[in-house]
């Protein structure tokens, strides 16, 4: 059973991406209603008009997902302005024009909005439905190449974060794929050299290392 209170995304059946997040006080039957004749005429959403009647000239209905419900309604705006934020920051196809909640400002999020949502969020174990969702979301969304600040941001927030052995394996296996057989320049091998100095090397690390160069030389002296 669907609670009354909930906060519900609408699905393209084209693309199986979320294209709208709204709130309902009537469990189900509030985003149902999105598709009848009278609340198309009077939306003034005209991007998610257009798109539900886009749906219907190809004789095909949007499906209907509860993201999120309480009990009572009671923090139900601010549920609802969540996942409208997560939506647009995971890159969502969204056709809400607004922030959500009944009190809403138009508009984009800000930049301290989203950095307080950042810090809210951050820590906080998601589901594995959860993960699921955002991964289809994500699934063929295309980005371009990261500026120096946003990869500076992603080396600060990895920093000093414990890695399993499973992810060091596949991390090394990756990189082994994309370096092999490439001649890396004198600024490469220098910013490389830069990087591990000062770490400490387990055993096992120094073995690999000690073999990796007796191996070199070998192949030096066989050339």
């Amino acid at each position: 059973m669907v609670d009354q209170y909930l906060v519900y995304g609408l699905i393209d059946p084209r693309t199986e991406k979320i294209r709208y997040i709204g709130q309902s006080h009537s469990g189900l039957r509030r985003p149902r209603q999105h598709a009848y004749g009278s609340s198309l005429a009077k939306d003034v959403n005209k991007h998610k008009v257009n798109w539900i009647r886009q749906l219907l000239a190809e004789k095909m209905m949007y499906r209907v997902t509860a993201l999120s419900s309480l009990p009572e309604c009671t923090g139900l705006d601010e549920l609802e302005q969540y996942w409208i934020a997560y939506g647009w920051m995971a890159g969502w196809p969204l056709l809400n024009v607004s922030n959500g909640g009944l009190n809403c400002r138009y508009g984009k999020l800000t930049e301290e909005h989203k950095e307080k949502l950042s810090v809210a969020l951050r820590g906080k174990p998601k589901t594995a439905v959860h993960c699921q969702r955002v991964s289809a979301a994500l699934t063929g969304v295309h980005r371009g190449p990261l500026s120096a600040e946003h990869r500076a941001k992603v080396s600060a927030s990895l920093r000093g974060r414990p890695v399993s052995k499973e992810t060091r394996a596949k991390i090394g296996e990756k990189v082994g794929r994309a370096l092999r057989g490439r001649v890396l320049s004198a600024e490469m091998r220098a910013k490389i050299s830069a990087g591990g100095k000062g770490l400490r090397k387990s055993s096992a690390h120094r073995i690999k290392l000690a073999e990796s160069v007796r191996l070199s030389w070998i192949k030096r002296k066989e050339v």
